[in-house]
């Protein structure tokens, strides 16, 4: 028992312990848990009290300014307003992102926007963005904006506030009032090298400013932070950092606009853009920093003052790479984007480019800019400020307020009373939709009109600061403003003065302003690029710099001058005369063949030897300095003899450039000139050297040890024997191939004409057969693209005597290929054509043109003698290009005619006058007319945009395309895309033939049309449909369409429209039913009563529209589009009519009865025939 009661007593007391230990966690637990709603609700109450003596200091401010809410709020429809994070979402990554915020912005002059249970604001008021950026400046913090850069931008001025802010600003302000002491001469070589690259980059004439606009600012920040420009680094480490920065800007404008949830969107290729970024920035920091710490202060700040200073100061490196990073963003992107979208409404208003061209007439192009020069041309502010009108450096921004704050209107029904603002709130104040008010700068606000900033009314209206804010505004004005203004207006001056006749490049659309694509990064930039066509007459300011006296030609022979170069070594200067010879005395010399750019496109400056290699260099001439580009000037010196002088013809100097009477007389002899010589020398470039103050002198230890140095003396001691180099290897056979030389026009007649071609690659001479020959040994370029223009004019060379040599043939092979002078596209193959030559001020031989038309006219085969003179083409450098242009198509055509003749009279002179008697013309088989066609946009292409403009006002239309109406349009069914994935649509297309066609053979018809159309349309891949669209290019606007008497008329019946007419966003092409049985594809906004118009010379038809037309008997149309016709539909294509030349209108007589004549351009023929099989 007594053990029992042990154990049952020592269970209590265990239990009894137990329950009191739990009693003690509970008040342990209780008394924590006590503390923490204690601590809880002392924190609500404080906040409860805080949020009331907000409220209660609010309410104050509010009385005490009259303020009133603003009753404007941006409107959505679902719960919690996500309809409009939907359509923030989808404005992210458009190209009108502005644009489309327009309806923000159009409520009110100020707004509220409810998101989430949160108030924000919109303000487009010119006195609330005043208070925000300057009068209530302290009120206001930058919020999220510090958060959605940092990744790339890190901690710097653009993202700080208060005291850091101003130590920041202080730095920076130090060094721009340095750098304003130096411009504009600061941008001089960076100028130099923007207009090189022009040329450089131009593919056809046409050039994308944009790019090259962002290398030239990129090169001058970098100059001004770094010490050196960008262009110093190598090619491949430019396109890496250039393409690294572009992405991490992109991504930092999507961050912006994220606002808060800026923190979602950090991809790896933005991170890692941005690490590739930092890199880059810290190279320079790094290297200016051990500069300053090896040699001091003073030898530091000579090339690195920026970094110098602000790693004095602030002593910490990240802080110095971050701050380095602000000053450069700002620098690129804001005067790049103002330079493109300058020139991007310049080339687009002729009226206001013209003007400032005139003004900018005014700065000699031989002395450097200063900035009272830039000062005294006040047009050019006009159109810098009508620019950042538009395109304002910052478009859009965001405030958050640091405390309550007044906004001084906005308020209330009317919007004129005070608002409050609570403290965190959020405004965006839009500059782009201010600087488009209609009230501030009238009605044409969305106009880009420099003029109005001209007369001063602008003054009180659009106050800077308010009404306009350009660089931002206040205490957070741009520092760099006067550098970018000087920057930019440099750059337009010199861009201006190099290429005298910017134009809009052909086929790029005129959109009106706001509708153009915009690109947002940081800035806002052209979307699409800034395509210019660019028309240089002189191919480097040289021909402008050269005050030279040349010696006058011998009049009434033909005659040249002549360079002798006396000798010397390689690095001595240039010692040279020019004299003027005739051919009647049988002169001897050598000439050259180069290219007149720079021989290093991808290292065109050196911080190193400070050598720019654009800028041209001197040698003296007859005792006169003399200006030559360095391609040359380092020909010459290779070239030059140490024992024996050397004559020699180089067109820089030997023609005058600046004389265009002169310059196209000596191009007319241009062929005369290369068969005479004794030997052409083809200058290839030197090997590669870099661009270092040791250049020339290894340059010259070649050229003592090379082949070149013994030339002179073995040309005069041995003439035509030389001493060759050895075979090169297979490397430098790439590069010789890979050279830009090959790309040149004049390159064809300089290497087709000569009988002996001699090739210098730096010291290196080889002969032109033992070169061709080792490149096929090597088998260089047989499967790449890069080496087709050498291939093209090896093929040249080797066909030289054959018929390949024809004006059509060589245009085809080689308009194309790049020359400074677009006339030179055409000039410079007619000296090695065998069916033409060039001439110069010789009236007879345009009368042999007008005689040989006229004899054609009268059905009789021209003469001997006038066919021998319509082998000529003139030579003017004044011609329009129009007219060039109709000199080659007329003579390709008439050679055309004329072999039929001849063909005529082979078999007998009656056959040649009945066929003469049928048409009244000779009848061009369809291949040689469609070839015509082909050789004729070649020409245009070549010619570039100006034949287009020109021919709106100096031209009738050039081919008269002969077509007839395959038929009137009756029905309209499904889309392509529904019917081939519809059996329902199939089946509903069926039934329509119906109710249109009853016969029974138009129905058995229609079936085997369809079926035959039905499977052809099914193999169409997804360019062959886009074919069939709507045409609205700005270069095709109307035809004027003339009739045959016997045409087919319209209905007059007034068809209903099936479906509305959509101009934009087709779902694609529409089958179509038409008179006469007809089934085709046609574009969208086709409608019932359209007429589909198809061509005799090719498998190509439109679809136009019939309008309204005063004279009886007569129509017409406008063209609305390409389509696509089921076959066996209408006349025999391959009995098609003559191809007809519309220079006179003496072609009614001739017409075909039911045919219709439609007016078109080369261009436009171009566009609708393009992809069809001819």
């Amino acid at each position: 028992m007594k053990g029992g009661y042990e154990i049952t007593m020592t269970a209590f007391w265990n239990s009894v312990r137990s329950l009191a230990s739990f009693i003690g966690e509970i008040r342990t637990v209780v008394a924590t848990l006590a503390t923490v709603l204690c601590a809880y609700m002392s924190v609500r109450w404080w906040n409860q009290k805080q949020v009331a003596n907000r409220c209660q200091l609010e309410r104050k401010i509010a009385a005490q300014h009259n303020c009133k809410p603003v009753e404007p709020y941006v409107p959505y429809k679902w719960p919690f307003a996500l309809d409009l994070v939907k359509r923030q979402y989808d404005i992210l990554f458009s190209d009108h992102t502005f644009e489309r915020m327009t309806p923000y912005f159009g409520l009110a002059e100020t707004c509220c926007i409810h998101l989430f249970g949160l108030t924000g604001y919109f303000t487009t008021d010119p006195d609330n963005i005043e208070t925000i950026l300057s009068t209530n400046f302290e009120d206001y913090g930058l919020g999220t904006r510090r958060l959605a850069s940092f990744p790339l931008l890190g901690e710097g001025i653009f993202s700080q506030d208060g005291s850091a802010w101003r130590h920041s600003r202080e730095l920076i302000r130090r060094q721009f009032v340095r750098v304003q002491k130096q411009a504009p001469q600061a941008f001089t070589s960076h100028v130099e090298n923007l207009i090189s690259g022009i040329s450089e980059a131009a593919v056809n004439g046409v050039v994308d400013l944009k790019p090259l606009m962002f290398e030239y600012t990129l090169n001058t920040t970098t100059m001004l932070l770094f010490g050196e420009p960008h262009s110093s680094m190598d090619k491949a480490e430019r396109e890496a950092v250039r393409e690294n920065f572009d992405y991490a800007t992109f991504g930092c404008g999507i961050r912006v606009r994220l606002a808060d949830a800026a923190i979602f969107y950090n991809p790896p290729k933005f991170r890692k853009a941005c690490k590739a970024v930092h890199a880059w920035a810290s190279f320079f920091a790094k290297k200016a920093i051990k500069h300053y710490e090896d040699f001091g202060e003073d030898a530091a700040s000579e090339k690195y003052a920026f970094i110098v200073d602000l790693w004095k100061e602030i002593q910490d490196f990240d802080l110095v790479r971050d701050q380095l990073l602000h000053v450069l963003v700002a620098g690129r992107d804001s005067t790049a984007s103002l330079l493109s979208w300058t020139f991007f409404h310049l080339v687009r208003n002729r009226d206001i480019l013209e003007r400032l061209q005139e003004e900018v007439a005014s700065v000699p192009v031989d002395i450097e800019i200063n900035r009272e020069q830039i000062q005294r041309l006040p047009f050019l502010r006009c159109c810098i400020n009508e620019t950042l009108r538009l395109y304002p450096t910052l478009p859009m921004n965001i405030r958050f307020a640091n405390k309550p704050t007044v906004l001084p209107r906005g308020g209330g029904p009317d919007g004129k009373s005070p608002v409050l603002l609570g403290k965190g709130a959020g405004i965006v104040y839009s500059v782009y939709h201010l600087h488009r008010r209609e009230d501030i700068y009238g009605p044409d606000s969305k106009v880009y009109r420099p003029q109005r900033w001209e007369n001063g009314d602008l003054a009180k209206k659009a106050r800077p600061g308010s009404g306009y804010v350009d660089f931002n505004a206040g205490p957070r004005i741009c520092l760099g403003k006067d550098f970018a203004l000087m920057e930019a207006s440099y750059a337009i001056i010199r861009i201006l003065q190099a290429y005298p006749k910017l134009r809009l490049a052909q086929g790029i659309k005129n959109e009106p302003v706001g509708a153009e694509p915009q690109a947002y990064t940081i800035g806002l930039s052209p979307g699409d690029g800034v395509h210019v066509a660019k028309v240089r007459e002189i191919p480097a300011t040289i021909a402008t710099i050269n005050m030279f006296p040349y010696p006058p030609l011998i009049t009434g022979v033909d005659s040249v001058r002549l360079l002798t170069v006396a000798p010397g070594n390689f690095l001595s200067p240039l010692q040279c005369t020019l004299t003027s010879v005739a051919f009647s005395e049988r002169p001897k010399y050598v000439a050259l063949s180069y290219t007149w750019g720079c021989p290093y496109p991808d290292t065109s400056f050196s911080p190193v030897s400070q050598v720019n290699m654009s800028v041209p260099v001197t040698l003296t001439l007859n005792n006169e300095e003399f200006f030559v580009a360095h391609n040359l000037h380092l020909f010459l010196l290779h070239l030059r003899s140490a024992t024996h002088p050397i004559t020699v013809w180089a067109d820089a100097i030997c023609i005058n450039q600046a004389d265009n009477a002169e310059r196209s007389q000596q191009v007319a002899l241009m062929a005369f000139i290369y068969t005479r010589a004794s030997r052409v020398i083809v200058w290839l470039g030197t090997k590669e050297y870099p661009v270092t103050s040791d250049m020339f002198r290894l340059m010259s230890l070649e050229w003592r040890s090379g082949q070149t140095v013994h030339f002179a003396a073995g040309i005069a001691a041995q003439g035509n024997k030389i001493r060759r180099s050895p075979k090169p290897t297979k490397g430098v056979l790439v590069r010789i191939a890979k050279s830009s030389y090959w790309t040149r026009v004049w390159v064809v007649q300089e290497m087709c004409l000569p009988r002996l071609l001699t090739l210098f690659y730096g010291s290196d001479v080889w002969e032109y057969e033992d070169l061709q020959q080792w490149t096929l040994e090597a088998g260089i370029g047989e499967a790449s693209d890069i080496f087709e223009p050498m291939r093209r004019l090896l093929q040249a060379r080797n066909s030289r005597h054959s018929d390949f040599m024809s004006l059509e043939n060589l245009l085809e092979r080689f308009a194309a290929n790049k020359c400074s002078e677009l006339r030179d596209s055409v000039y410079s193959l007619l000296g090695c054509a065998h069916d033409v030559s060039p001439y110069f001020g010789q009236s007879d031989k345009m009368n042999t043109l007008d005689n040989y038309i006229t004899s054609l006219s009268a059905g009789n085969k021209p003469s001997n003698e006038i066919r021998r003179g319509m082998g000529f083409i003139e030579v003017d450098y004044k011609r329009s290009y129009l007219d060039i242009w109709c000199s080659v198509v007329k003579f390709v055509f008439f050679q055309a005619r004329d072999r039929v003749l001849n063909c005529h009279s082979d078999v007998g002179s009656n056959t040649r006058q009945q066929a003469v008697a049928e048409q009244q013309t000779c009848v061009l088989g369809r291949e040689r007319q469609i070839s015509i066609v082909r050789t004729a946009c070649i020409v245009q292409q070549a010619l570039g945009q100006q034949v287009e403009e020109e021919s709106h006002d100096l031209a009738p239309p050039f081919i008269k395309a002969v077509g007839y109406v395959a038929g009137e349009i009756l029905h309209l069914g499904p889309t392509y895309y529904s019917l081939m994935a519809s059996s329902r649509e199939e089946q509903d297309w069926n039934d329509c033939w119906y109710k249109h066609y009853q016969r029974s053979e138009d129905l058995e018809r229609l079936r085997r049309t369809n079926e035959g159309y039905r499977s052809a349309i099914s193999e169409y891949n997804q360019k062959d449909i886009r074919r069939i669209r709507q045409i609205d290019d700005p270069h095709i606007t109307a035809w004027a369409v003339s009739q045959g008497s016997d045409t087919p008329r319209t209905s007059d019946i007034n068809h209903g429209v099936t479906r509305p007419i959509r101009q934009t966003e087709s779902p694609g092409p529409l089958m179509c039913l038409g008179s006469n049985c007809t089934m085709a594809l046609v574009p969208f906004s086709t409608r019932p009563g359209d007429i589909i118009v198809r061509f005799w010379n090719c498998d190509a038809a439109i679809v136009m529209r019939p309008m309204l037309t005063m004279a009886p008997g007569s129509a017409s149309f406008s063209l609305l589009g390409r389509a696509n016709v089921a076959p066996m539909q209408g006349p025999d294509l391959h009995a098609c009519p003559p191809l007809l030349w519309t220079s006179s209108s003496a072609d009614e007589k001739s017409r075909l009865p039911g045919a219709v004549y439609v007016d078109l351009n080369m261009r436009t023929l171009q566009e609708i025939t393009a992809g069809i099989s001819l």
